[in-house]
């Protein structure tokens, strides 16, 4: 099951559940609002289900209104459809979750073109998460080349993580499940409790 959220407050920094494996990517992320521009455009990357989605938000979150906040896959509609984005250049920090779902060709050179001209603007970050390294991911315009500044790479979660995240759903979810159940699926799940 894969639960999406707008949004809304409910990814915070003070909720994530650290793991060895993100915690560079926590402390980079968290260095934005104070060092702007140094680490853009700021790439994180790793599989489903380790934290990325609930960094992005929980930076829109503590940015509120001077962080924008779009999925790969609005702004491949958006710009795919021949819109703008015009409430990008109003923003300190532009946060694109799941680049790898902006897959329109035309989506993605104007992408490009956002990007780049961005990196002209002083003060101004960008972060960008996406479950595929830039180099994989399938790009036919030279958006790769936009994508690099600063990347970083989250790792799995651990058993304790693991465990942790699936109470936390239980609970935010209501689903009432035994807590030996959640123990037994942090144990038998390896890598995205998200599925």
């Amino acid at each position: 099951m894969k639960l999406k959220r707008p949004v809304d407050g409910t990814h915070t920094f003070e909720n994530l559940v650290t793991h060895h494996g993100i915690e560079r990517a926590v402390d980079l992320i968290k260095m934005i609002p104070c060092e702007k521009g140094v680490y853009s455009p700021l790439f994180i990357h790793s599989m489903t289900g380790t934290g990325k989605t609930h960094l992005a938000r929980a930076l829109t979150h503590r940015m509120k209104d001077r962080a924008y906040y779009r999925s790969g896959a609005e702004i491949n509609r958006i710009l795919g459809g021949g819109s703008f984005l015009p409430e990008l250049r109003r923003k300190d920090v532009r946060i694109i979750d799941g680049v790898q779902d902006v897959t329109d060709p035309l989506a993605q050179t104007r992408l490009k073109g956002i990007l780049d001209r961005e990196a002209l603007c002083a003060g101004c970050s960008t972060v960008i998460t996406s479950d595929v390294v830039p180099a994989a991911l399938k790009a036919t315009t030279g958006l790769q080349s936009s994508l690099e500044g600063t990347i970083c790479g989250i790792g799995r979660p651990n058993r304790p993580a693991r465990l942790t995240i699936l109470r936390f759903w239980n609970e935010r979810e209501g689903f009432r499940l035994p807590d030996g159940f959640l123990q037994l699926l942090s144990m038998r799940i390896r890598s995205n409790v998200h599925r």
